[in-house]
């Protein structure tokens, strides 16, 4: 039963998802602000910022909050090195891959042995971190910039860890199954086009 009512919650709320803003290449950022934006204007960043504080939120282990570190530390690495390389297709097919497997997780509960948790999102974060620097312009501040999405990002994984612990302490973990149907269901939209 807990099953059908989390599948229908997700269900429910894929309904009211708007299209991914996030990389349009239109009004381009060019400060802190725009920065902040940045992640709450496209549904990928939106979900997958969260998603991975939630999952680590979820894991019985106290030193799952070095994922949602991890992932901000390789998202830097991601923005930085995006000032000197071209941008690849496949960083843009690993965003949209990281909000399908990281739905899948956290609506099947997937537990991870935490390196391999690390691992995955090191390398969503990277592709994040570089498609997110792309948006900048030639004559933006590319440090206030990605400080902005920085920020946005940490307090979003932030809200998601909360949650996910709030959840473990009232034993109440199967709600995050409908979450984690939605991260799926847009996941699968993104990289079929639908």
């Amino acid at each position: 039963m807990k099953t059908y009512l989390s599948l229908a919650f997700g269900v429910a709320l894929t309904l009211l998802i708007s299209p991914a803003l996030a990389h349009t290449g239109v009004n381009t950022v060019n400060d802190f602000y725009e920065g902040i934006l940045h992640p709450l204007l496209g549904i990928d960043h939106l979900l997958v910022m969260f998603a991975v504080g939630l999952w680590a939120g979820l894991q019985h282990n106290k030193a799952a909050w070095l994922v949602p570190v991890g992932f901000l530390s390789a998202m830097s690495i991601g923005a930085f090195i995006s000032q000197w390389l071209l941008a690849p297709v496949l960083a843009e097919a690993v965003v949209m891959l990281s909000v399908l497997v990281l739905g899948v997780v956290i609506w099947r509960q997937v537990g991870c042995f935490l390196p391999v948790a690390m691992v995955l999102v090191t390398v969503f974060a990277l592709a994040h971190g570089y498609v997110h620097a792309l948006e900048i312009n030639a004559t933006a501040s590319a440090l206030e910039y990605s400080l902005g999405f920085l920020l946005t990002t940490a307090v979003l994984q932030a809200l998601g860890m909360l949650l996910g612990q709030t959840l473990v302490n009232a034993q109440r973990e199967y709600l995050a199954r409908g979450f984690g149907a939605v991260c799926t269901v847009v996941g699968l939209g993104l990289l079929t086009g639908l």
